[in-house]
């Protein structure tokens, strides 16, 4: 389980969209983590993007595995990275989403 706790938004992982729950109002936001949750024998898999699980195409890399941390775009898994990358990464989001979400007011 990942440690990360929610912001005031939502994500759309098919588009890389970040909704706002207050404004409702939409911010691009690209490159965000997600982790494997599943993989089958075609390379098709589930990553999980902040709790929603999303099919996604793994067969752009190698050597991976339930568990890792994947970047995906347009529905392929297209660069791998380590666990505390990816929690950085997704901290850093959270913390410029919820800048943005101050400023707002």
């Amino acid at each position: 389980m990942s440690n990360v706790e929610m912001q005031p938004f939502s994500l759309d992982p098919f588009s890389g969209i970040l909704f706002s729950h207050e404004t409702k109002e939409k911010k691009m936001c690209l490159g965000i983590p997600a982790k494997i949750v599943q993989i089958d024998e075609s390379k098709m898999g589930k990553v999980d993007y902040l709790g929603t699980k999303v099919k996604t195409n793994l067969s752009l890399l190698e050597n991976i595995k339930v568990g890792d941390w994947v970047i995906v775009h347009a529905g392929f898994a297209i660069s791998a990275l380590d666990e505390e990358e990816a929690q950085e990464t997704i901290s850093l989001l959270q913390e410029m989403a919820a800048a943005q979400e101050a400023e707002e007011k």
